[in-house]
């Protein structure tokens, strides 16, 4: 009985390995299976990323490429200048409007020499840079690591007209599996190498890539035609003659003569044309030499610079009458100065007087005067000039007896018309007994018309 059972128990284990196998077997398949539909799903997801990626760079070229267009008008029309490599110069991106086109594309911006960086509303979240992060997040998503790369190289702008232009470019890309760092993908987005997309510049009225930039005003210019330079002319009314052109019309020709001792606006024969001609009667003062310049003025009121001139030397004038200075002395009672004393103590002293400009036919202006008075002793410490217009004091420091002062303004005295002048004697600034009573005194003064003096008593 023990034999028959342990015979049945063998049997049994015999015929339980086959089924054993068939199970192992049938797991086997089942994991097999399973690996086979994980590569499936992510084969499918990496197929359906690049088809995505595709179609999205399409579409971001686009946007892009319109958005940056439509920035480089803004700009021209802002700053009111061309993109030329003058005003724009950026490496890497390059230079003029294909260099501004790319740097905008990718990044937004647009980097100006004389404006700095120009940041443009229509350009932000639409560049090549922000499809970068969104592909990538969306790629993070699946559990792929991308690393895309877009160079300014890659990048060609081909202008069709004023604002159409073609954007070919290539995205290099790196795709790793997130999980086992696999490397999936090695290669171009598209697949085919290249993209290229023809951008619309419809309704943009700036000429982008064919702007071309103003050319600033000019200054205007003139010449002197007679009298030829160097000329030896006789002491005659003569006539001054030349031309002058602008490209936006001259308005005015100056004639200064001698650094402007004299100086006026010649008569134009074409006012307000780019050519005329013009001329100026001139009267010489005297026997010399004279430089005589020109200098004309456009509608802009832009000056020319520098002045045309000629040298010319005149002789035959005849000599001109003396210069006689025509002040007089003229005060309270005939040859006596007025006297004030501040106090019993004589802190100051005031000694006023008049002087009187008897020319009937010329101003005098006083360049500078020199008081000499009797009591040698005392010292002046301001000098007070009233021509009409209220009082100056053209001198505050101590003046020793006999000195000369100058009168900065210079004063002027109409014709026939009277000047109050105040001399200040004062103890505490410069020392001594101020009283000035029974002195002497004589002043000189230096004009315009010669040098004349007064004199009088306190």
């Amino acid at each position: 009985m023990k034999r028959r059972a342990f015979v049945f128990s063998g049997m049994a284990f015999l015929l339980a390995i086959p089924a054993l196998i068939l199970a192992a077997s049938f797991i086997s398949m089942l994991h097999t299976g399973s690996e086979g539909i994980f590569i499936n799903i992510r084969g499918e997801k990496t197929f359906s990323l690049f088809e995505s990626a595709e179609k999205d760079l399409d579409r971001a070229v686009d946007i892009a490429g319109r958005r940056a267009v439509i920035a480089a008008a803004d700009y021209i029309s802002l700053y009111g200048e061309c993109l030329t490599s003058a005003t724009y110069n950026n490496p890497p991106y390059g230079t003029g409007a294909e260099g501004a086109i790319r740097e905008l594309i990718i990044t937004g911006n647009l980097t100006s020499v004389n404006h700095g960086v120009f940041s443009s509303l229509v350009t932000q979240g639409s560049t090549l840079q922000d499809w970068i992060r969104e592909f990538s997040a969306r790629a993070e998503a699946l559990g792929f690591d991308v690393d895309i790369t877009i160079s300014p190289h890659d990048i060609y702008i081909t202008p069709v007209n004023d604002t159409w232009y073609y954007v070919t470019l290539k995205v290099d890309a790196i795709i790793n599996d997130s999980a086992t760092k696999r490397w999936i993908y090695n290669g171009t987005i598209p697949r085919s190498g290249n993209t290229t997309r023809l951008i619309s510049g419809e309704g943009i009225d700036v000429s982008v890539f064919t702007c071309q930039q103003p050319v600033a005003n000019q200054p205007p210019n003139s010449t002197i035609t007679t009298p030829a330079n160097d000329s030896s002319l006789t002491c005659n009314t003569t006539w001054i003659n030349g031309t002058a052109s602008d490209d936006s019309g001259i308005s005015q020709v100056w004639i200064i003569i001698n650094s402007g001792a004299e100086y006026g606006t010649a008569n134009l024969t074409n006012p307000g044309g780019n050519t005329t001609d013009w001329y100026y009667s001139w009267t010489p003062g005297g026997n010399g030499n004279y430089t005589i310049c020109s200098k004309a003025v456009d509608d802009d009121g832009l000056e020319q610079s520098p002045w045309y001139c000629i040298e010319v030397s005149i002789s035959g004038c005849p000599a001109p009458s003396p210069r006689v200075c025509k002040l007089e002395y003229v005060s309270g009672s005939a040859g006596w100065g007025r006297i004030w004393d501040w106090n019993a103590w004589s802190w100051f002293t005031y000694v006023w007087f008049d002087v009187n400009n008897t020319d009937a036919s010329n101003n005098v202006t006083v360049y500078n005067m020199t008081v000499w008075w009797s009591r040698q002793s005392r010292k002046m410490d301001e000098i007070w000039y009233n021509t009409g217009s209220g009082y100056v004091n053209v001198n505050d420091t101590c003046v020793a007896n006999n000195t000369k002062v100058g009168l900065a303004p210079s004063q002027t005295i109409p014709t026939q018309d009277t000047a109050e002048i105040w001399l200040r004697f004062r103890r505490s600034n410069c020392g001594g007994a101020p009283t000035m009573s029974n002195t002497y005194f004589n002043v000189t003064f230096e004009t315009d018309r010669g040098v004349c003096s007064v004199e009088f008593n306190t």
